[in-house]
């Protein structure tokens, strides 16, 4: 049996997102900041997934699938409406319900009450009368007028039932990072931080992505809107950058884009800063710190995460090293089941992406890194070290270790989940 969640019946009662989106546009293209809808970042999302709507300079273009989708109803909702009444689910929809959070499964558990008949205690409540000045609490006026001597105390039950007391702890997930900290600092790493409010300089193209890369684009990187500037390194640095910006990519390279202010993206921004600062000397350092990127929300995936950044700098190293202390780290934190496949970043050649498998959601994408290009390290004075890096998904170790399906659940502020959630044990 299954039913509907809040958010379902939200859905439901006001329309899905995405639909509610379509029918605002109508015409054929309408500017972004003209949408007045909730759940905006998961309409344009799902809109776009569903390739109802494609966006050009700021502009939302209504496609031919999306007229067509606003002339026929919803499956989605069909499904819903469907799961409302009956509480079955129609074959096809359960798992993008699901990761949409949209339902959840109920289990009724019958519960039989036996009756025990104590012979004796009918007996007694025959033929013995309660005593009259029997009394449970000893109060401050029987002991002030000696009453209590001529009362008779009730028994003490150690099997009664009493209010249950819940002593304080750390939130689980605060715990979890802390525990992934001490581990780090155990192997080495030092600890460095970087601001939330980031220049795409450090963000980007100091990682060797090109200006026009799509991770730029509407839903990628949250922009920050003002006229501020962000301030960048000394000049040499910038040219270094915007040559092999130029060698590589081809194309032009404005400053301007380099100096926009934006929400940082990606920890490696911080990476990219200590390899800056600190050149080309030996060194392993961590950061664990929150990013945004526009996405859909849902059991794995929210605007704001965070990422457990770490790199390696030394001579000689290799893939192996790479491989090892991915392994090192899951095994460390509790993961029994890791596989590797070869993946793609703009500032790391080879790469590599790490999978651990949760109970229920499978194998999850937690483990992105690899060795940073020489086209990254050279503009920022590092020319005899390699340099390991990797940036993984910290808050989806979090629920494998946590054994949480939902990855909002890290950040409620639900108090029963709260108390009944164990912290972490390492």
């Amino acid at each position: 049996m299954w039913k509907l969640t809040k958010e379902g019946e939200d859905y439901l009662i006001n329309g899905f997102p995405e639909i509610n989106l379509i029918k605002q546009i109508k015409e054929e293209e309408k500017l972004l900041n003209e949408i007045k809808i909730d759940n905006l970042a998961i309409a344009l999302n799902w809109a776009k997934k569903n390739e109802w709507i494609k966006i050009e300079n700021k502009k939302i273009i209504l496609t031919e699938a999306g007229k067509k989708a606003l002339k026929e109803k919803y499956k989605l909702n069909d499904a819903l409406e469907l799961i409302s009444k009956t509480g079955r689910c129609p074959e096809g929809y359960l798992e993008i319900l699901l990761n949409r959070n949209l339902i959840y499964e109920v289990k009724e558990i019958e519960k039989q009450r036996k009756f025990k008949f104590n012979f004796i205690e009918f007996i007694k409540n025959i033929f013995y009368k309660k005593q009259e000045n029997e009394i449970t609490q000893l109060l401050p006026k029987h002991i002030i007028h000696g009453n209590w001597k001529k009362m008779k105390f009730k028994a003490y039950d150690v099997n009664a039932p009493a209010p249950k007391i819940w002593p304080g702890k750390y939130q689980a997930y605060l715990d979890f990072l802390d525990e992934i900290k001490e581990r780090l600092i155990s192997m080495g790493f030092v600890e460095v931080d970087g601001p939330l409010v980031e220049s795409t300089f450090w963000n980007c193209d100091a990682l060797f992505m090109p200006q026009d890369h799509p991770a730029r684009g509407l839903h990628d990187i949250f922009e920050i809107e003002n006229n501020i500037s962000a301030k960048l390194p000394d000049s040499s640095v910038l040219e270094k950058v915007k040559e092999e910006h130029l060698k590589n990519w081809g194309g032009t390279w404005n400053k301007d884009d380099a100096s926009k202010l934006i929400l940082r993206s990606q920890t490696t921004a911080v990476s990219a800063r200590v390899l800056y600062e600190h050149g080309d000397k030996p060194g392993k350092y961590f950061c664990i710190g929150r990013n945004f990127r526009p996405d859909v929300i849902d059991a794995k995936h929210l605007i704001e995460f965070q990422q457990c950044e770490g790199i390696v700098i030394g001579e000689n190293l290799t893939f192996k090293h790479l491989l090892g202390y991915l392994k090192d780290f899951a095994h460390a934190i509790g993961m029994k089941e890791i596989k590797f496949m070869p993946s793609y970043f703009p500032f790391t050649e080879p790469s590599v992406e790490g999978y651990v498998k949760h109970p229920k959601l499978g194998w999850m994408e937690v483990l992105p890194a690899g060795i940073l290009r020489p086209e990254v390290l050279k503009p920022l004075g590092i020319e005899k070290c390699r340099v390991l890096a990797w940036g993984i998904g910290i808050t989806r170790l979090a629920m494998i270790k946590l054994e949480i399906d939902d990855i909002r659940h890290l950040f409620s502020n639900d108090i029963g989940f709260l108390r009944d959630k164990e912290q972490v044990i390492m």
